[in-house]
């Protein structure tokens, strides 16, 4: 990790986000500011910065470890998952709006 910013100064700036990250965490937990203090724990992920190429490094340097080039999958996986996607958040999108038109609507009407 440390040769990575070596190698790449600018990187720094990750580490340093994630730390100033997860102190406004805690600051906007004590403050009851829930959806700020979620945002800032997930800048807290700023810090796997410093450890690219790697996802999750094997113990003492060995060539084991997972990078994000063995991790990837394929192309062909990779369409397929997004064209899954896209229609189960369109049949997502498309639930909500029926759930909302009929349901919630006839359960807040008044007699």
């Amino acid at each position: 990790m440390f040769t990575n910013f070596g190698d790449h100064p600018w990187r720094l700036i990750f580490p340093a986000l994630a730390l100033v990250a997860l102190a406004a965490q805690f600051i906007l937990q004590g403050m009851e500011r829930w959806g700020r203090a979620f945002f800032a724990s997930s800048l807290f992920t700023t810090m796997a910065a410093g450890l690219y190429p790697n996802v999750l490094p094997a113990h003492d340097n060995r060539p084991f470890g997972m990078t994000i080039h063995n991790a990837a999958s394929s192309e062909h996986a990779l369409t397929v998952g997004l064209r899954w996607w896209s229609l189960g958040i369109a049949l997502a999108v498309g639930y909500f709006i029926v759930a909302y038109r009929f349901l919630f609507r006839r359960a807040t009407r008044t007699p």
